[in-house]
């Protein structure tokens, strides 16, 4: 996956701070954050962890406790109602973006 320079820009900082939060950045932590990044706002999480796990083996409790730090920390906004199924993740422009 070829990326440009404002999605490595936007990894980078969240790697950073997620390592100075004392979270490992494993190879699966890695591959979600650059797909995160690329994509900026997921519409449908399964169909997010559905490419994951097809190109990359990731399952669904990695993508699901990931989402969950992020959003926990700043670096993901949850937006929508889960009632409706409504729901969509979007990176968090003040974090991610120097």
């Amino acid at each position: 996956m070829k990326q440009s320079t404002k999605t490595k820009q936007q990894c980078e900082k969240i790697y950073k701070t997620l390592t100075n939060r004392g979270h490992i950045i494993s190879s699966q932590r890695k591959v979600l954050i650059e797909a995160l990044c690329e994509q900026r706002k997921i519409k449908n999480i399964e169909a997010f962890w559905m490419d994951l796990r097809l190109s990359h083996g990731i399952s669904w409790a990695t993508v699901y406790t990931n989402m969950r730090l992020f959003i926990e920390i700043g670096l993901v906004m949850k937006e929508g109602h889960k009632q409706v199924m409504d729901v969509c993740y979007r990176l968090n422009s003040n974090e991610t973006e120097n």
